[in-house]
């Protein structure tokens, strides 16, 4: 029988070409890509606190050097009094709340490494606190830099041991001094950095409320969530006041133009258009304009990138509180637990579509949608525990605020912005190819 030669050779080729396939590796085929939200680290401050987890099965450890496991609670509501805690990773928010005749909250968090505190003071009347956890298994280090309204006011290193806290007054970074801008740099470890601003006249509290994290300067910015005086609080004991507080963190000197946004419409305050910002200077501008007794939300447009915040402070009876308002992040998604606060949310954008999903403390169920331009504001008909917000639309921005209902129902005032305290973190992971093993 005769092989045709033709046939033969094809024959031969596509053997060696299968060969080469099977002992060449498939380069293309290098990794694996797998996403996760990492934990997120609660802050201890001398005051007990209550971390408010959105479901039950999430699993926390505390933070110290004895402790690297993880247990389940069972519940939604975890006390923190003992040292920092760490919460299992998950898509949804975990709040931190204290109470002391004033209201604090914050959202639990890991920093990306590089975070900016607009707020806070090393004056006399001022126990200012950075907060810093070491969640992880070695020493971090950090530079802290603080800018005051003259500049640069103190710069210093510090090494932070593994599973630990460290506290560090703003009094001795830079003693003295009023209107502080915070930096922290992470160099390396796992740190979540956190600043109370808690203010006394003597034995007199003026109130307290935690400054929220920023990360990166913009060229718009907005802060929504921010509140005169609403409801039965309008009495003649009892006043609000607003101080806005700006800092370039580049070279060159920012013109900024400020918008007060309401329910009713929008203007520009009297001496906020094209206002020159001095970089590298904490600058505070005291809003002397009337709102009209509702919330409201500022939205800045300035050339070079900026930090903004806002003070308010309380006055009701006798009595003091401050809450810092800071900047937003475009909302798509937030999650959280209020553990029954009643909050008044606030969004800001061109165009406003959101749905919130909530659940009662009475166990009841409902939906709210809110559409607007500009600026949208919705009080919640009742106290809250978990709530779910979805941005129909891109470029929005939220903030919630708790104010007290009355004056005799006690004083508590703080704001929280829609910001996520964790992002999804991606890694990759090598594939192992025995094929790619060759033998001496």
């Amino acid at each position: 029988m005769r092989i045709n030669r033709t046939a033969l050779i094809a024959i031969g080729v596509s053997f060696m070409l299968l060969l080469a396939s099977y002992l060449v590796p498939n380069s293309r085929k290098v990794s694996t890509v797998t996403t996760s939200y990492p934990a997120t680290a609660c802050p201890n401050i001398s005051t007990p606190s209550v971390a408010t987890l959105f479901k039950k099965d999430l699993k926390i450890r505390n933070i110290s050097p004895k402790s690297i496991a993880f247990k389940s609670t069972n519940a939604t509501t975890v006390a923190v009094q003992n040292g920092p805690i760490l919460v299992s990773g998950n898509s949804s928010n975990t709040l931190l709340f204290a109470n002391s005749g004033w209201k604090v909250a914050t959202t639990c968090s890991i920093s990306d490494g590089d975070e900016w505190f607009l707020g806070g003071s090393g004056s006399l009347t001022s126990k200012s606190q950075l907060i810093v956890v070491n969640s992880g298994l070695s020493n971090s280090i950090i530079d802290v830099t603080v800018f005051s309204s003259n500049g640069l006011a103190g710069k210093n290193s510090y090494t932070i041991s593994p599973n630990s806290e460290l506290t560090i007054g703003l009094d001795s970074l830079a003693p003295g001094q009023e209107n502080l801008t915070t930096h922290v740099q992470t160099r390396a470890g796992r740190i979540s950095s956190f600043l109370i601003d808690q203010r006394n006249r003597g034995l007199k509290s003026l109130g307290a409320d935690y400054v929220p994290p920023i990360t990166n300067p913009q060229t718009t910015v907005y802060i929504p969530g921010i509140s005169d005086l609403t409801g039965k609080l309008v009495t003649g004991n009892n006043q609000a006041n607003h101080t806005l507080r700006l800092f370039v963190p580049g070279n060159i000197d920012a013109n900024v133009d400020v918008e007060v946004n309401t329910a009713d419409g929008s203007f520009v305050p009297l001496g906020f258009s094209q206002r020159t910002i001095a970089q590298q200077k904490t600058i505070d501008l005291p809003f002397t304009f009337a709102t009209g007794n509702k919330p409201f939300g500022v939205k800045i447009n300035s050339d070079q990138p900026i930090f903004a915040s806002v003070l308010s402070q309380f006055k009701f009876g006798n009595n003091f509180e401050i809450a810092w308002a800071g900047m937003a992040e475009e909302l798509t998604q937030f999650s959280a637990n209020l553990a029954g606060s009643q909050p008044v949310f606030n969004f800001a954008g061109d165009q406003i579509n959101v749905q919130i999903n909530y659940t009662q403390s009475n166990g009841k169920k409902g939906t709210q949608n809110i559409s607007g331009q500009n600026f949208a504001s919705w009080l919640a008909p009742g106290a809250i525990n978990q709530f779910q917000i979805t941005s129909n639309k891109p470029k929005t921005f939220g903030g919630l605020m708790i104010l007290p209902e009355t004056t005799g129902s006690g004083i508590g005032t703080t704001y929280i912005p829609l910001n996520n305290g964790a992002r999804l973190e991606t890694t990759s992971a090598p594939i192992i190819d025995a094929r790619v093993i060759s033998r001496g």
